[in-house]
């Protein structure tokens, strides 16, 4: 049986969290998006995906993680250090665990925090980025592996720019630390193969695979008249 994950954006839809500079921007409409973007990834790396309806509160989701038996439940939010119209100073990703130091949870965190690490443009002063939030509900109330990560903070502008402008590549990043955790191999994206591939080599590849496309297909519409001949 494939990893499951279980994906738990956002709720909260807007007027919460607005994004500084970004008028009509919520962390909702970019959190979902970002898991949309995750469970493509996850799923092209061989995993199980499931995503919690935006209907449902907090308890219903790690009801439903926990119903489906998901292996890993990750949380996705953006942060913010001000409750008012003004911009806040805080900069940088930061993850969430349950239990100490040095124990599984705080472990599969820092590897995500390292992956969202690796593409962060900018300087982050946050002097804890992975710390403990039992209280949580996602976090306290989820027997599997719970990584809660708030991907940088949208009441600044710089932060708010590389969210509303990354959010595939910050989706890729969030895959990756999952891949690392379970040691399963990270599968490039097909825009990233194109990248490394000569292009008579890739347009080969790419022609081979719509010949095999199209005999499936063939395939298929052959056997269903075929089916339907017999009925």
């Amino acid at each position: 049986m494939a990893i499951r994950i279980y994906l738990s954006p956002e709720r909260r839809p807007k007027p919460h969290s607005p994004y500084y500079g970004y008028p009509g921007i919520y962390e909702h409409d970019v959190c979902c998006e970002i898991a949309e973007y995750t469970k493509n990834a996850l799923v092209r790396c061989g995993f199980e995906v499931k995503i919690a309806s935006p209907n449902d509160n907090m308890k219903v989701r790690v009801a439903e993680g926990i119903s489906w038996k998901a292996n890993y439940y990750m949380p996705i939010h953006t942060n913010a250090a001000t409750a008012t119209l003004n911009e806040g100073t805080a900069r940088g990703p930061c993850v969430l665990r349950y239990g100490k130091e040095g124990g599984i949870s705080d472990r599969a965190c820092k590897i995500v925090y390292k992956q969202l690490m690796a593409i962060y443009p900018n300087k982050s002063n946050r002097k804890n980025p992975v710390y403990e939030r039992s209280d949580f509900y996602e976090i306290g109330q989820t027997p599997m592996l719970s990584v809660y990560p708030e991907l940088a903070f949208h009441d600044n502008h710089e932060d708010a720019d590389w969210l509303v402008n990354n959010k595939k590549e910050i989706a890729e990043a969030l895959c990756k630390g999952v891949c690392e955790w379970y040691s399963v191999n990270y599968v490039n994206t097909e825009a990233d193969i194109a990248d490394t591939v000569p292009k008579a080599k890739y347009d080969e590849i790419v022609k081979e695979r719509d010949a095999y496309k199209q005999k499936y297909d063939s395939l298929v519409i052959s056997l269903t008249n075929l089916y339907e001949s017999l009925k």
